[in-house]
């Protein structure tokens, strides 16, 4: 997957923001449970 050519040369995609969104959202989640925040 050339997702760096991909995103220069054309408009990006919709999965692409959706996908960066959900791996935030995992990194926060476990970033937040390794310091015993309760959610």
């Amino acid at each position: 997957m050339n997702l760096g050519i991909e995103f220069n040369h054309r408009r990006p995609s919709p999965a692409l923001p959706l996908l960066l969104l959900l791996l935030l959202l995992r990194v926060l989640t476990r970033w937040r449970n390794l310091r015993g925040i309760p959610n």
